[in-house]
């Protein structure tokens, strides 16, 4: 986990020199990056419909008991041993993994077309589909893996915000790269207007010489 962590980091930052490289502010841009958000959120969700009908058609009635994560880090209370089957345990990661990309396509549409931000959506693209590559329903129902090791059940969960955490701080970044060019702006034209006064002072001067 830990190493995903690094990777989705280092990814971050890579899309976000090159998104300034590509200047997408620019409204042919602009356009293009919101069609290959929208695809990229299709893809999800196709690939998720393909699950549920492999998890239905699996129809994995093995039973198996497994500790469940805390809700909160506030909780101190230890989860009581839950038993389930594999098919009821696999819908159930299905859906937390639907209401997580809703969440997620909700919250980041409004952020662009809210505030104009363009870089989380750019970012977004991208990180939605190496998560969807790397996620342990995908590895198991997709690429038909074995259940062993960090795909063993149950699997650990990714936090519910971390799409969100990824944009935000990709707009964190788009809005810090605005600021400054604002203020290198606003520090040329005060420089300027700085030296007019002083002009007009030394003309006066020699007039009056």
């Amino acid at each position: 986990m830990a190493a995903d962590a690094f990777i989705n980091l280092a990814l971050v930052l890579g899309l976000v020199q090159l998104s300034q490289r590509l200047e997408l502010e620019k409204e042919d841009n602009i356009l293009y990056v919101q069609i290959a958000f929208m695809i990229s959120q299709s893809i999800v969700f196709l690939v998720y419909l393909y699950i549920r009908m492999s998890i239905k058609n699996a129809s994995d009635k093995t039973v198996f008991t497994y500790d469940p994560p805390k809700q909160s880090m506030f909780q101190t209370e230890t989860p009581e041993p839950v038993s389930t089957t594999i098919e009821e345990y696999d819908m159930g990661e299905l859906k937390k993994a639907l209401q997580a990309s809703g969440m997620s396509l909700v919250i980041l549409s409004f952020i662009h077309l809210k505030f104009g931000y363009v870089n989380p959506l750019f970012i977004q693209t991208f990180l939605t589909l190496k998560n969807l590559y790397s996620a342990p329903l995908v590895q198991v129902h997709v690429l038909k893996k074995k259940t062993e090791g960090k795909l063993n059940r149950p699997w650990v969960p990714d936090s519910a915000l971390k799409g969100l955490q990824e944009a935000a701080a990709a707009a964190k970044e788009t809005k810090d790269k605005a600021a400054a060019e604002i203020a290198e702006k606003t520090g040329g034209g005060s420089n300027s207007e700085g030296e007019a006064p002083a002009k007009e002072k030394e003309s006066e001067r020699l007039k009056s010489e």
